[in-house]
């Protein structure tokens, strides 16, 4: 399984340390190593993309890429504000607090 997935996403260290977390034993890393990284290998030879690249190059994305940045920039100048907002009314509230204490 580890070198399955490994070679399908081109990506052997996450999946060797994604299935010793799941299979919970380190008695089997050293051929879970091996059969990760020789099918990994044998892609690179065959010339095979990981499968989110060549899923996404299928895709007619470029229009739906667009608006999600203009949500994506809107949120993040909502986001601002709040922050900006709850901080402003943080340092209000500890100086209320100190004056209070000082007292």
């Amino acid at each position: 399984m580890a070198a399955y997935f490994g070679a399908i996403e081109k990506a052997p260290f996450t999946a060797i340390i994604l299935i010793t977390e799941m299979v919970g034993s380190v008695e089997q890393v050293l051929p879970m190593i091996i059969a990760t990284f020789v099918s990994y290998y044998f892609l690179d030879l065959l010339g095979g993309r990981p499968i989110y690249e060549a899923l996404r190059s299928q895709m007619p994305f470029k229009k739906n890429l667009i608006i999600n940045i203009k949500n994506q920039i809107n949120t993040k100048k909502q986001s601002s504000i709040k922050s900006r907002l709850f901080f402003c009314y943080l340092i209000k509230y500890l100086l209320l607090l100190r004056s209070i204490f000082l007292l």
